[in-house]
């Protein structure tokens, strides 16, 4: 939304990312004592403030609003302190290469199809029930997405029905991308010892199943790396990042002059972009930064403004999950809802002041 490059984060000047919350998962399942683990109704739970009251972090901050950013950091640090040789193996899943090679040296499920790599997935999506982790069986890499692998869960039920479509419905399909959670590794005993014996019995069920039916399993991974997400149209510019293409290394100096320009730059940088998305993203921004009294009589985008502080219904303007933006006629409604309920002296005034400050905002963009 505002021209900056998103994924500079991940490659840029030395930078890299990692998520501590699966590492956190991961050290849960196999460095144990690494911290005190908290429960709340006799279940283990991984929230971050959780982990930050149990372990008593933080003291002496009990009416302070708890910052993440701290939290996070003071956690990323007793992980890495307690096991380094565990921290540096996990950072490792967030290099592509890494991530890469990894999936690749996963044994095969049959000694004849070195293609169909088996290993243990840890994700925290499987939950606690399930001890965070899968045994799952490689598909293959996305004709499409090329940052993807497809799986294909063995431990969750019967695969009695082997097609692509009862797969998808079993929640049977996983879909990974590279140097992103979730961790695959080996499926070894000494990897594997969370893995209930029922699940274990159901794995080596359903890998006798596949060896009876391989022509069907070569059918279902082939769907599986054709499959395309559902598309939304139309999808607004500002969320059609995926849809539009990336900017070219022009389009992005561009960006980068269009920042740091005074208005008379501006304009003939914006005069010059032939980019019609790009150029309506721009506009946006300018409008955006301006609180709202950008004007330019050749912007036709005042129309997405209209949309935005139209009263009277939605916005008719989507993002690329089909969910629509929300503008002044939904906020209205959602203040009569409140309204029509009991509050008591505060609630009151704040709504009162929040009604205030929308309409300055109105008025405003109104007058220009």
């Amino acid at each position: 939304r505002h021209l900056l490059s998103p994924y500079t984060h991940q490659y840029a000047n030395g930078c890299g990312r990692m998520d501590v919350f699966p590492m956190a998962v991961f050290y849960y399942l196999y460095e144990n004592q690494a911290l005190a683990w908290p429960q709340i109704d006799g279940k283990v739970t991984l929230r971050l403030e959780h982990i930050v009251t149990e372990n008593d972090w933080f003291q002496g901050r009990a009416h302070h609003a708890m910052n993440d950013v701290d939290a996070t950091i003071r956690l990323a640090r007793h992980l890495r302190e307690k096991n380094p040789e565990m921290w540096q193996y996990l950072a490792g899943y967030f290099d592509k290469k890494i991530d890469q090679a990894r999936i690749a040296a996963l044994p095969p499920a049959f000694s004849d199809k070195p293609d169909w790599r088996f290993g243990l997935m840890i994700n925290a999506k499987f939950g606690t029930n399930h001890a965070y982790q899968a045994m799952v069986m490689a598909l293959g890499s996305h004709n499409h997405y090329k940052n993807q692998t497809t799986w294909l869960r063995l431990d969750k039920c019967d695969l009695a029905e082997l097609t692509f479509e009862a797969c998808e419905k079993n929640g049977l399909i996983i879909r990974k991308k590279y140097a992103d959670p979730a961790f695959l590794l080996p499926p070894s005993e000494h990897f594997s010892r969370h893995m209930h014996v029922d699940r274990m019995a159901q794995v080596e069920k359903n890998l006798q199943y596949i060896r009876q039916h391989e022509e069907d399993l070569q059918t279902i991974a082939r769907e599986a790396r054709e499959f395309l997400y559902e598309s939304h149209s139309p999808i607004d510019v500002d969320a059609g990042l995926y849809d539009a293409g990336f900017l070219t290394r022009d389009e992005l100096h561009w960006c980068q002059q269009l920042h740091l320009a005074m208005d008379k730059g501006r304009q003939a940088l914006l005069a010059d972009m032939k980019n019609a998305n790009l150029l309506e993203q721009a506009r946006r921004m300018l409008w955006r930064e301006s609180d709202g009294r950008y004007q330019d009589d050749h912007w036709q985008g005042q129309a997405f403004v209209q949309k935005i502080f139209n009263a009277e219904a939605a916005t008719g303007v989507f993002d690329f999950r089909g969910q629509e933006k929300r503008g002044l006629y939904v906020v209205n409604e959602e203040l009569k809802a409140i309204e029509a309920g009991v509050l008591d002296q505060g609630q009151q005034q704040a709504i009162a002041s929040f009604k205030r400050w929308l309409d300055r905002r109105l008025q405003a963009i109104k007058h220009g």
